[in-house]
């Protein structure tokens, strides 16, 4: 264990950079509005944003991809097992995702006292709980950064001819799903929206329901990355 806290708090230090500049781009997109608005005396309902969420989950996602291979010769290099490095990397992803969760809800308060202002949980939900806001968007950027982290592992573990299928799969998927819903006269599209609904509770407004499908669906991705991590070679 000792191990693979070491792992984090490097970890830590290396994504250090990368949050500093994310998060000074965040505090110029939270400002500038407002600066706009008083600068101009414009009145409170003509600014209007929109959440900065989906840019949140989009950044996690993309560390996910990023935070592996350079970090896995490293530790292999020092005598770090598999195990602790995969643990380490856990406790790191999981703790950076809720952190950017309650970020993300206290801007959403923030946000609100200047200017006409909708997260992205207030914009799907319409009851804006603050704790509910956090426990949503801790599972949505777990389960962004988990889905990061088990791709870029598959990229790492395959070969030139897997990779190739695994970066058209989604095209060919989405196509497959359009021609499919084309046959069944858009019954298909309908039954994976319903699908979806139900899971991410939204006919009920429920973000607890979508809680519940983003940690199951993150916990998935993290026990398929340890299946992938046990055995990984060292390679160029």
């Amino acid at each position: 264990m000792s191990n693979a806290l070491k792992v984090t708090k490097y970890l830590y230090r290396d994504l250090r950079t990368s949050i500093t500049v994310f998060f000074s781009v965040m505090i110029a997109i939270v400002t500038l509005p407002i600066f706009i608005a008083y600068q101009f005396n414009t009145n409170e309902g003509e600014v209007n944003v929109s959440g900065l969420g989906a840019t949140i989950a989009v950044y996690i996602f993309i560390m996910g991809l990023n935070i592996f291979k350079s970090n896995f010769k490293f530790m292999q290099m020092n005598n770090i097992t598999r195990s602790s490095f995969y643990f380490g990397s856990l406790i790191a992803l999981i703790s950076l995702a809720l952190f950017l969760a309650i970020i993300d809800a206290l801007l959403n308060k923030y946000m609100k006292l200047f200017m006409s202002y909708q997260g992205l949980f207030e914009q799907i939900y319409p009851k804006n709980l603050f704790i509910a806001d956090v426990f949503w968007s801790f599972s949505l950027f777990t389960m962004a950064v988990s889905l990061g982290w088990l791709i870029t592992m598959l990229y790492y573990r395959s070969n030139k001819l897997t990779k190739i299928v695994i970066s058209i799969a989604p095209v060919l998927l989405l196509a497959l799903a359009g021609s499919l819903n084309n046959w069944t006269n858009g019954s298909f599209g309908e039954n994976i929206w319903n699908l979806f609904s139900i899971l991410l509770g939204l006919e009920q407004a429920n973000s607890y329901m979508a809680v519940l499908s983003f940690s199951i669906t993150a916990l998935i991705f993290f026990a398929l990355s340890y299946l992938l991590i046990r055995k990984s070679p060292l390679k160029n």
